[in-house]
């Protein structure tokens, strides 16, 4: 049983949003709140995403990986630059020299629940301020002889 599976209910890994979770309509006014891909596209928001795409390709720019793909990130960019195309591109580009500074890839999360299921590090309630509590166990620690690159690797993905 993963990480996850432990903690997380069922039910969080089957929830599929109505409309209404994804859609907010005031008047004649809709504004997406969800980006969800089972959820077809509305017209102007197709018709957005392709001039994006073109936008794209008449500036010979390459898109990074994963942006345009089903969890649909591209679209929170182009809706939140409100259909301009330069400035979600520029700040796509700010996003993604930002994740890539990263330490460690956020996408590295498999390799470490196996060093979260040993049960020496956990993450416990949260502090006054509502930041979440990582919690090491110092006698446990020791008997997995874990080396310390590993731990501050995973430390530094955990938080």
């Amino acid at each position: 049983m993963t990480v996850r599976r432990r903690y997380i209910p069922d039910a969080a890994f089957t929830y599929a949003p109505t409309k209404d979770d994804i859609m907010f309509q005031v008047e004649d006014s809709t504004q997406r709140c969800m980006f969800h891909s089972d959820f077809p596209l509305l017209p102007h928001e197709q018709k957005g995403l392709e001039v994006f795409r073109q936008y794209i390709q008449q500036n010979k720019l390459e898109l990074p990986p994963n942006y345009d793909n089903e969890e649909r990130l591209i679209l929170r960019f182009i809706d939140a630059a409100q259909w301009k195309c330069k400035e979600a591109w520029d700040q796509l580009m700010i996003h993604y020299k930002f994740t890539q500074s990263f330490p460690i890839q956020i996408s590295q999360y498999n390799s470490w629940v196996e060093e979260l299921n040993k049960g020496y590090a956990y993450i416990y309630k949260r502090d006054r301020c509502f930041r979440p509590l990582f919690i090491m166990n110092v006698n446990k620690l020791k008997n997995t002889k874990a080396d310390q690159d590993t731990l501050v690797h995973m430390c530094t993905y955990v938080i």
